[in-house]
């Protein structure tokens, strides 16, 4: 990889960066993890039916994440812990439901262990809810929207031959 400048990174879009396995990077299953604790019946949804939409929405995070943690890294003004705390408001938010005191109903363990699975491989099969149905129907119109932070994006604009994989 050739030496970017922090002011080309900066323009950098993090759906510019080509991963080739994001589901390697800590931060694609923190960030599942964190939306299962958060958004359990929005997440299992996902999951179950438009499995494709939520792995885009990891590597975005995961992306996000990445590009943030180098920019801070470049530009040598916080302690490496405070690079990986200002990545975790990335990844996990401090201000969503569980932080804040709310309890949403979590899927059966079963689930989210199928769930952090099946993130190991996402693009193989989406994974298998158990029996044991959670939540209402509510979570069968679950979207985007029902998530806070990333929406939905177009495909990636271009990418950059410089910044092709994560170190």
């Amino acid at each position: 990889m050739t030496s970017v400048s922090l002011k080309q990174l900066k323009r950098i879009k993090p759906e510019q960066i080509d991963l080739d396995h994001p589901e390697r990077e800590p931060d694609f299953k923190n960030h599942l993890r964190h939306l299962l604790q958060n958004y359990p019946q929005v997440t299992g949804d996902l999951a179950w039916n438009r499995p494709k939409e939520l792995k885009a929405r990891l590597e975005r995070v995961t992306k996000r994440a990445i590009l943030q943690r180098i920019i801070l890294k470049k530009e040598g003004r916080l302690a490496p812990d405070q690079i990986e705390e200002a990545v975790r408001e990335i990844v996990a938010p401090h201000d969503s439901p569980v932080d804040l005191g709310e309890e949403p109903e979590p899927l059966p363990e079963e689930d989210e262990l199928r769930i952090l699975a099946w993130a190991d491989n996402p693009d193989g099969p989406p994974p298998i809810p158990s029996q044991k149905k959670t939540g209402t129907t509510e979570s069968k119109q679950a979207t985007f929207s029902s998530l806070p932070g990333l929406k939905p994006k177009s495909k990636p604009i271009s990418k950059p031959s410089d910044f092709t994989k994560s170190s």
